[in-house]
């Protein structure tokens, strides 16, 4: 398994974080309601996207709600973008980079 970590510190905002992992794992067990998986295109790339519950990330409410996937099948497993307590919107701008990194 390949693991690159890149550590987001919000200021105001501790414990925030963002994981892009590739690993040989083909699936995950989300614990996502149906309507929060969707199927999006990231870097010209298909990947499925598992929406947070708030999309704005860290605030008031701490990190709670906030955990989001982008996840590109690959021919020899999976290439997966997670983050916490990060807005949705910086969460894509990063799926971006690593669709078009992996092509």
């Amino acid at each position: 398994m390949y693991v690159a970590k890149w550590l987001y510190h919000y200021q105001g905002y501790p414990g925030s974080r963002l994981l892009v992992t590739r690993s040989l794992f083909s699936h995950v067990a989300p614990n996502a309601s149906v309507d929060r998986v969707k199927i999006i295109e990231a870097g010209g790339r298909s990947a499925v996207l598992i929406e947070p519950i708030r999309l704005e990330g860290l605030g008031q409410l701490g990190g709670a709600g906030t955990n989001a996937e982008v996840i590109f099948p690959e021919p020899f497993g999976m290439t997966t973008v997670s983050a916490h307590g990060i807005p949705l919107a910086e969460l894509l701008e990063v799926a971006e980079i690593v669709g078009q990194a992996t092509k």
